[in-house]
């Protein structure tokens, strides 16, 4: 077998593969008090606009979320939250299990602060720590969460499917947060 042909093919097949978009993100499952004790900040607000750059070599996108109350920690009136992928000119990037936010999209996030940044965050938990605030028909405001793409580990060290997140209403589920955030203080 002549090597000097066969390379060239073998890369070509890796750089193919590589490029392929992965099916899911394993995680740590994480319930809400978990997210709660674990975040620097959680705050309800509404998502403003987002961009996308690359950073060493891969694409992430920083959105602007407008803070209408902080749950946890002390806010400034605009956060900056970085999540991995998005599309830059021609090439985008998606990584499965990271929070995606719409211009306009009412959000609760779970929040860690980036190093040497101030007002710069990351979402805790992945798609976990974004939640958000819809109105239904009958002008109910529920807490919702999509968490496609990610994959948890499990207590015995495999890898199962997140639990799905019922919808709660706003108000059960802004408690339940200021009760974890209160708990977790006290401890």
């Amino acid at each position: 077998m002549d090597l000097t042909k066969t390379r060239p093919v073998l890369a070509g097949l890796l750089v193919v593969a590589a490029s392929l978009p992965a099916r899911a993100t394993v995680v740590e499952p994480m319930g809400v008090e978990t997210l709660s004790d674990r975040a620097d900040l959680v705050v309800q607000g509404t998502a403003l606009s987002s961009e996308s750059s690359f950073v060493r070599g891969q694409i992430q996108t920083v959105t602007r979320v407008r803070v209408h109350c902080a749950l946890k920690g002390q806010a400034p009136g605009v956060v900056e939250v970085r999540t991995p992928g998005g599309r830059v000119g021609d090439l985008g990037q998606m990584v499965a299990g990271a929070p995606q936010f719409a211009p306009g999209e009412e959000v609760v996030v779970f929040l860690r602060r980036l190093p040497g940044a101030d007002a710069r965050f990351r979402v805790e938990g992945m798609s976990q720590g974004k939640f958000t605030v819809v109105t239904v028909a009958d002008g109910r405001r529920l807490v919702t969460r999509r968490d496609e793409g990610l994959s948890v580990r499990l207590p015995d060290g495999g890898v199962g499917q997140a639990t799905r997140f019922e919808p709660v209403p706003e108000p059960v589920f802004l408690e339940r947060v200021r009760r974890c955030v209160r708990q977790g203080q006290v401890q």
